[in-house]
């Protein structure tokens, strides 16, 4: 018995077997015709939902790329301005400048050149997390090396501020290192941005438990607004107050959170109008053995 739905025909309804003394007996293609109705409608329900689906997806797909083109060609452009002016005031033959402004303007190439470097590698970074291109490679970590690498890396951002490292000197942690470190890199960048200006910024790993450490990033002031505070770390999500006070492309902290999971960790955040602490936590793992 066919499926049929208006002109279309969407299946076949089969019967095996010997009817018997079933009600199929009489009049097996009355009943059957129910049935195959039926079953059509049915089927064509679960067209309809997965047309729907589809449909939804793609407003989503299309929703997320306008939001990607809107962030990413402020912070593409914003880099680019600051580089194009500095290299056409040095071009400028008819101005005379002096060492000072000279290197000024170098500066500021340097500066948005290293802007810029990072809104691309933000992209690429969550790109890659995303398309499930990235394989971790969990070793063993010693969490206060890696605090103080950390330190190290984010000089110039956190310059001007007290940066605090404590750690237990036995604590090893099961992650990527590269991923680890780099997700530690963006919380304290994103610290040195959105915290109180000159304030403190205290990194730290201890153990949880048996089997688990927690890494945590703290800084001092103004806090997150607990309306904003759930959303975080999803792409191109920005906190209403502080994307008014500092730029950016609201990538950071989903990319946080993609390496942190690849890591077989977890991440979240508390805040306060005292402050905001990020706690990152991995597995403890053994000590590295030493190589010859």
């Amino acid at each position: 018995m066919p499926l049929t739905f208006g002109d279309r025909v969407l299946g076949i309804l089969r019967l095996d077997g010997p009817i018997g003394a079933t009600p199929f007996r009489e009049h097996p293609e009355h009943l059957l015709g129910a049935f195959a109705s039926e079953a059509a409608l049915g089927v064509q329900r679960v067209e309809l939902a997965q047309a729907a689906a589809h449909a939804d997806a793609l407003r989503q797909a299309d929703e997320m790329k306008t939001a990607l083109m809107t962030s990413i060609s402020h912070d593409l452009k914003t880099p680019l301005a600051g580089i194009k002016a500095s290299v056409s005031s040095l071009l400028d033959e008819t101005v005379h400048w002096s060492d000072d402004d000279r290197r000024a303007f170098l500066q500021t190439i340097d500066s948005q050149s290293d802007r810029l470097d990072r809104v691309i590698s933000d992209i690429l970074d969550l790109n890659r997390i995303e398309s499930g291109v990235l394989s971790p490679s969990v070793t063993s970590v010693h969490a206060g090396s890696m605090l103080s690498d950390v330190r190290t890396a984010t000089a110039i951002a956190t310059a001007g501020r007290d940066v605090e490292t404590s750690a237990d000197d036995t604590l090893y942690l099961a992650a990527d290192e590269a991923m680890l470190r780099q997700a530690l890199v963006n919380l304290v960048e994103n610290a040195a941005k959105y915290s109180t200006p000159q304030g403190a910024i205290r990194l730290s790993a201890s153990k949880a438990s048996d089997d688990a450490a927690e890494l945590c990033v703290e800084d001092v002031g103004p806090g997150i607004d607990p309306a904003d505070l759930p959303h975080i770390f999803d792409r191109f999500y920005r906190a209403r107050e502080q994307s008014r006070r500092v730029k950016g492309s609201g990538l950071g902290l989903a990319i946080v959170k993609g390496f942190v999971q690849l890591s077989g960790g977890t991440v979240h955040a508390e805040s306060s109008p005292a402050g905001t602490r990020f706690v990152i936590r991995l597995p403890v793992a053994a000590p590295a053995k030493a190589t010859a």
